[in-house]
């Protein structure tokens, strides 16, 4: 026993000697020494707060991802998984054995800490600019310091659940993710409800990467997951253009369209990728959407400048093609040339926002935006059209996104009519999925989102029509307003429930000179309608 306890210590004090020996190599070479404090099974996780389903849908995909500042000793595992303290683990598929943890880089626990605390607070709306600021900034070093991202996608199969689903509800997902040091709970609720059903507005999501570029997603993969969610049209906007950018693979990308089916139509476009320099001369990258292009032509990533990036949009199918500005206060690329003209569209909500107030950033420019632009909307009918686009990747911190954008035509299963609807800013930008719109009639003429009034005179009376269709119940304020909020000309306060619909009428005097009229709806949801023109 004696000479066997000897051998094992011989043995054991071999292996520490190389032990010492590598890492005294690796102190030569200058690498990290790992230390037993540099481990740590600190890590928040992140997810949606609330993503919204359609009643007939065959699974809620629930996307989450968990961030560490440091390095976790042992993998964590989902120890359970609940609804209303109800066991669904055998409604829910896709369930890893070891869950994916990603490292972030450069980043400090305490940072990563605020992070989500801004985030948490983010998601209620609840940040001040100083705050806004900091999140941006956090959010930035975390973008950049995650190397080969992983998201845990968890399914869950609504009739394989232990209980019936009702449209209307709300139903929290909790998890509950187990390490050797202890366990850390979050939830995801799943509202189970319909969008609006309207003859004249049909809900689109126009912003999706797919695996054709720097997506995580099929095509086919991200149909099913739109049509669970209720939109009709799906905008494909992949970066087509690449080393081998060819007339072909723009033929194979159309297949896209094959897809389709008798609930959802998929629509082939683009996303442009153009330069701006700044005044110090540095060079920076903004996005330009392209919808009703008939190919790559002139659409090569970061080779125009911005105004070149617009008109060659508008050329490759005149009448039909239109350019929209893609997330204009995306922290990574950034929208800046506020010279820039013709353009039809504004994405005023985007993946990464934060607030969707009519005192946010990205709704003041929009309306600033129609203000420069107010002349050459009655010239040429260009004018920054209200959109919202999810930029849904499949990566962190790029998860799914419930925004609408309502496109003006019943026939969302013919592409033409889609693209003539965006090409004159037919739309309506919605927060979880609310429709509201309004008419203008002046005499025996009526005009709708995206149109333009002319020869109309000063004090001459202007009727109008709300019509609003909440997907959340609760408190909203209904504002049409006049310009630049230069004039409030319809407000009106009220509790409001899910799925019923409501109408407003009245009429005010038009003031003379050129205006635009728009609507906005705040409270659960956030809605903001495409503008109508009116000029003598």
């Amino acid at each position: 026993m004696l000479i066997k306890a000897l051998d094992t210590a011989k043995a054991q004090n071999a292996g520490l000697k190389n032990i010492y020996i590598r890492e005294a190599n690796r102190l030569n070479r200058g690498d990290n020494i790992m230390k037993i404090s540099d481990y740590d099974d600190f890590f928040v996780t992140v997810s949606e707060d609330l993503t919204r389903y359609e009643p007939s849908a065959d699974s809620w995909m629930i996307e989450f991802y968990l961030l560490t500042a440091t390095r976790i000793k042992t993998a964590p595992v989902i120890k359970s998984i609940k609804i209303n303290d109800i066991d669904v683990r055998g409604a829910a598929k896709n369930i890893p054995e070891q869950l994916p943890i990603n490292k972030v880089d450069g980043i400090t626990k305490a940072q990563l800490i605020k992070w989500n605390e801004l985030r948490k607070a983010q998601s209620l709306d609840n940040l001040k600019n100083a705050q806004l600021s900091e999140y941006y900034k956090l959010q930035k070093l975390i973008g950049k310091g995650i190397k080969n991202p992983q998201v845990i996608e968890l399914c869950i199969a609504p009739r394989k659940l232990p209980f019936g689903i009702v449209k209307g509800r709300i139903y929290p997902v909790n998890l509950e993710i187990e390490t050797e040091s202890g366990s850390q709970r979050f939830a995801v609720e799943v509202y189970v409800v319909s969008l609006p059903s309207d003859p004249g507005w049909s809900p689109a999501e126009l912003h999706v990467h797919s695996t054709f570029s720097d997506g995580r997603k099929s095509p086919g993969e991200l149909k099913t997951l739109y049509k669970n969610k209720g939109y009709k049209i799906l905008y494909m906007t992949d970066h087509i253009d690449n080393a081998n950018s060819s007339a072909e693979r723009w033929n194979e990308y159309q297949k896209v369209s094959e897809l389709s089916d008798s609930s959802i139509a998929i629509y082939p476009g683009t996303e442009m990728t153009v330069n701006y320099r700044r005044k110090s001369g540095e060079l920076i990258h903004s996005d330009i959407l392209a919808y009703g292009i008939k190919g790559p032509e002139g659409l090569k990533n970061r080779v125009y400048d911005t105004q070149k990036g617009i008109d060659n949009i508008l050329a490759n199918n005149p009448g039909i093609s239109s350019p929209a500005i893609a997330h204009p206060f995306y922290f990574i690329t950034p929208w800046e040339d506020w010279n820039s003209k013709r353009y039809r569209g504004f994405e005023i909500m985007s993946g990464f926002q934060c607030s969707f107030s009519d005192e946010a950033n990205p709704m003041v420019r929009w309306r600033k935006e129609l203000s420069r632009l107010l002349d050459e909307t009655f010239a040429s009918g260009c004018f920054a059209s209200a959109r919202a686009g999810g930029d849904y990747h499949g990566f962190p911190l790029r998860m799914a996104i419930d925004f609408v954008t309502y496109i003006g035509t019943s026939k969302w299963n013919n592409k033409y009519s889609v693209d003539d609807a965006l090409y004159k800013g037919r739309t309506v930008a919605s927060r979880y999925g609310g429709l509201a719109y309004f008419t203008l009639t002046h005499g025996k003429t009526k005009k709708e989102v995206g149109d333009i009034f002319t020869g109309v005179a000063r004090g001459a009376a202007i009727n109008f029509a709300i019509a609003f269709k909440p997907v959340k119940s609760g408190e909203y304020f209904i504002g049409l307003y006049r310009d630049d909020r230069a004039e409030l000309v319809y407000s009106a306060s009220s509790s409001c429930s899910a799925g019923t619909a409501y109408d407003m009428k009245g009429s005010f005097q038009f003031p003379g000179g050129k205006h635009f009229y728009w609507l906005y709806v705040s409270g659960p949801d956030y809605i903001y309608s495409s503008p109508v023109f009116i000029s003598e």
